[in-house]
């Protein structure tokens, strides 16, 4: 059996590739991000999901994660899965790989991932053959959940959101700055909860002040990030993640303002499917 995962901060997608019945499951864990690892839960998690009759049939695993640009978090990933699937060859590479082989298979391209953190990089002979560090939550990720939800956030703690805003807000969360101040400074995973408010603002994206946030928030990611790469106008350009799927609309309408060719088959949820055409070539 084969393996591929596709891990954001958020969640994690796993797919079993069975050779001999040619059929494809597909299980979902929490996030396995190496910054953001609390290492005891997600194996007793994945004990469940890959019981150990399952695990040491496994051949295979192709490992795509956020946070894995780095070979000692590469390193840190790799020794979790081994405990998992002991028989396997195990293989890590970084989501914004995964995002380029699950957009544009063996093409080439600029792949973009808005999720609950955001990145870009130049897609060539199957690898990144160009992209720049991820700054992050607190310096970067522009376009993404948890620069959304930041916004917001920031918004509601200086008394600047609109008072209908604010009344559903209030309704939605009944939280206060000391709940906030604990949450991303004190308790693990910040960024998924500061994304979490991303979810207000989708439900609420017919009120212009919630359109306005995605759409600057999409313009930090244009001028930051895909304006970049110098000739991001002469690359097919994709994106993968559920910001950008959900806000698809705004998103086309970013990238018209950037005068960038960008449809509807150029935003993808998930890259996962994509990477299951990749590796049964």
């Amino acid at each position: 059996m084969i393996i591929i995962a596709e891990s954001g901060s958020t969640k994690t997608d796993w797919c079993i590739l069975n050779k001999s019945t040619r059929k494809n499951t597909v299980l979902q864990s929490q996030g396995l991000n190496p910054y953001f690892l609390d290492e005891k839960k997600l194996l007793i998690q994945l004990k469940i999901i890959f019981p150990p009759l399952m695990s040491s049939s496994v051949e295979y695993v192709f490992f795509y994660g956020a946070g894995c640009s780095h070979e000692e978090q590469k390193q840190k990933v790799n020794h979790l899965l081994k405990r998992i699937f002991k028989n396997a060859l195990i293989n890590v590479e970084t989501d914004l790989l995964a995002a380029a082989r699950g957009a544009f298979i063996k093409e080439e391209g600029l792949v973009c991932i808005l999720g609950t953190g955001s990145n870009a990089g130049l897609y060539k002979n199957q690898q990144i053959e160009k992209s720049f560090p991820s700054l992050g939550f607190i310096f970067g990720d522009e376009g993404s959940g948890s620069h959304i939800g930041k916004k917001i956030i920031e918004d509601f703690l200086n008394n600047k959101l609109p008072s209908d805003i604010l009344n559903s807000f209030f309704s939605s969360y009944q939280i206060n700055y000391y709940d906030i101040i604990k949450n991303v400074y004190s308790e693990k995973y910040p960024n998924r909860y500061l994304a979490s408010f991303s979810e207000f603002v989708y439900k609420n994206i017919s009120n212009n002040y919630c359109k306005s946030i995605v759409y600057n928030s999409f313009e930090d990611f244009f001028i930051k990030r895909i304006s970049a790469f110098n000739d991001y106008k002469s690359f097919h350009i994709k994106f993968t993640g559920t910001i950008a799927y959900v806000f698809s609309n705004l998103l086309l309408k970013t990238a018209e303002k950037f005068n960038i060719k960008l449809c509807k088959n150029d935003i993808i949820k998930s890259p996962l499917k994509g990477l299951i055409k990749y590796h049964s070539f």
